[in-house]
């Protein structure tokens, strides 16, 4: 049940950070970093890759941001 909930939370997140591409407004610093929290603690494999697909998805967002200026 908890990975269930781990993997709909990620689903969220990844819609809240394309929200915020289309409003070219930085959104989910926080949000990523509390969820690689709670994937680490629930399996430290999971948090590592959920670690990388935060860090992508800011730099992902980093570029958009630069691209739109």
């Amino acid at each position: 049940m908890t990975l269930a909930i781990l993997i709909i939370t990620h689903i969220l997140y990844f819609a809240k950070v394309l929200d915020g591409w289309a409003d070219n407004k930085t959104r989910g610093l926080l949000t990523g970093a509390l969820l690689t929290l709670v994937c680490w603690q629930y399996s430290t494999t999971l948090g590592i890759v959920t670690l990388c697909y935060t860090i992508v998805i800011l730099i992902g967002t980093a570029i958009i941001q630069s691209l739109n200026k």
